[in-house]
């Protein structure tokens, strides 16, 4: 399922070993991992904002 949150693009899909995988398509690198969907999507979004303040002050 893709779905558009804070101008990303996040696809979340459920894996076998029925825990949720949020992925984002501009960091394809990152992804947040949980039972819970609204956990892994918070992973991701704290990986994404983390990534996003490292680019900001790398310059």
């Amino acid at each position: 399922m893709a779905i558009d949150v804070r101008g990303y693009s996040y696809f979340i899909e459920r894996r076998d070993d029925k825990k949720w995988v949020a992925t984002v398509a501009e960091y394809p690198d990152l992804s947040g991992v949980s039972r819970i969907h609204n956990r892994a999507l918070n992973e991701l979004y704290a990986a994404v904002e983390a990534e996003v303040v490292r680019r900001y002050q790398a310059g």
